[in-house]
C-alpha cells in the first residue's frame, strides 16, 4: 500500500487532468449522445408499448363484442330451427290423424254397406243345399 502512496505521489497531476479533460473533450460528446439515443429509444419503445397495449384492448373488446353477437346468432338459429322442426311434426302429425280418421271413416261405410244377416237359420241354409 505504501508503493502505492509513492507512486501517487510521483504523478503529475497537471498531465492527469490534461488527460481527464482530454478523453471528455474528445470521447464526451459519443457518451453523451449515446446516452440521449439510449434515452429517446426508452421513451419511443415506452410509448410503442402504450399503443401496443391500447390495440390490445381494443382488438380484446371487438373479439367479445363478436363472439356476443355470434353467440346471439347461434342462439336465433337454434330458435329457428326448432320452431321450423315443431311446426313440420305438427304438420305431420295432423296429416297422420286425418288419414287415420279417413281409414276409419272408410271401413265404417265399407261395414255399413254390408247387410247383416237378422237371422240365421240352419235348417233352412241346409234345405237351400240339397
Amino acid at each position: 500500500m505504501d508503493g502505492f502512496l509513492e507512486w501517487l505521489k510521483t504523478l503529475d497531476w497537471g498531465n492527469v487532468c490534461a488527460a481527464i479533460w482530454t478523453f471528455v473533450c474528445v470521447y464526451g460528446v459519443s457518451i453523451f449522445s449515446l446516452i440521449i439515443g439510449m434515452l429517446r429509444l426508452k421513451t419511443k419503445n415506452i410509448n410503442f408499448q402504450e399503443k401496443l397495449d391500447l390495440m390490445q384492448s381494443k382488438l380484446q373488446q371487438q373479439y367479445f363484442e363478436q363472439l356476443e353477437n355470434m353467440k346471439i346468432e347461434l342462439i336465433q338459429g337454434i330458435e329457428k330451427i326448432k320452431d321450423n322442426v315443431i311446426s313440420v311434426n305438427t304438420e305431420l302429425n295432423q296429416k297422420k290423424i286425418e288419414a287415420v280418421n279417413k281409414a276409419v271413416e272408410e271401413a265404417k261405410n265399407s261395414v255399413s254397406t254390408i247387410d247383416p244377416m237378422k237371422s240365421f237359420n240352419i235348417e233352412e241354409a241346409m234345405k237351400g243345399l240339397v
